[in-house]
């Protein structure tokens, strides 16, 4: 077929293939995930799948457009421990500089940073927790340890925050933790805006969001921490997953594995 496949409106009569491929394409190309962009083609596939059983079509287009390919995770764009102190000085003062530190420290997913709620926080210098409670899977549902450093900010950020809710006008919501001026829920994508620019100011260039997440797991696994131990604090539904994610990392820790036992019994 030449030429480029028309995109816009097709009557639904003509739909075929090559428009159902140019539609991924496109959504490709705006940064969409594999994963989103084979639910798109999912929705499509059902709708048509109706059309056809209520003769409104003859073939379902969808059905002959192979899925797209599942991506590996992707954490070749994790910190490492200079890179992510960088990242955290240049946070220094931001009114989102806990967010900054939390996702570093323990690898919160954004959605999870975001819903989180005052009484989720135990910010007990010496055993602070966070409390995750809004998540899609059970394992997702956990409690995590804080890092005293971690507590540290949290409280100077509701320090500021309280700051904040006595000059205003008005505040919706004094739960949540991370808030717009007004007390809203931030907005992801204006979250996101201000993560790149963070990092790019940090000199890392740019990182997405959840490479803070592949970043707290790798230093983690990178200085021993048990990998069920980073499985738990990560909210995977098991080990292997964890395991599978960063497969990567494993040649480091059967090096460290190597050395330990040169150390206890190759003297």
């Amino acid at each position: 077929m030449g030429g480029r496949p028309y995109v816009g409106k097709v009557p639904l009569a003509k739909l075929g293939p090559e428009h159902v491929q140019a539609m991924m394409r496109a959504l490709e190309r705006k940064g969409l995930s594999p994963r989103t962009v084979s639910l798109a083609r999912t929705v499509l596939r059902r709708s048509l799948g109706d059309a056809v059983r209520w003769d409104k079509v003859s073939r379902n287009a969808a059905a002959l457009v192979r899925a797209p390919r599942k991506a590996e995770s992707k954490i070749d764009d994790a910190l490492d421990a200079g890179e992510a102190a960088q990242v955290l000085a240049a946070a220094a003062g931001h009114r989102l500089e806990a967010l900054a530190v939390l996702v570093l420290a323990v690898g919160l997913r954004q959605g999870e940073a975001l819903s989180l709620r005052w009484d989720d926080l135990d910010l007990d210098a010496d055993g602070g927790t966070v409390t995750i409670t809004e998540s899609k899977t059970d394992a997702g549902r956990r409690t995590v340890a804080l890092p005293p450093f971690v507590v540290l900010a949290l409280r100077a950020h509701r320090a500021r925050q309280l700051k904040e809710r006595l000059a205003a006008t008005y505040w919706d919501d004094p739960e949540l933790v991370f808030a717009t001026m007004a007390g809203t829920k931030l907005n992801r994508s204006n979250v996101l805006h201000w993560w790149l620019a963070l990092t790019v100011s940090a000199g890392v260039g740019r990182r997405r969001f959840h490479a803070s997440r592949h970043t707290a797991a790798t230093l983690m696994l990178n200085n021993g921490v048990p990998l069920e131990v980073v499985s738990a604090t990560l909210g995977h539904a098991g080990y292997a997953i964890t395991a599978d994610v960063y497969a990567k990392v494993r040649p480091k820790l059967q090096r460290q594995a190597a050395d330990v036992m040169e150390g206890l019994l190759g003297g």
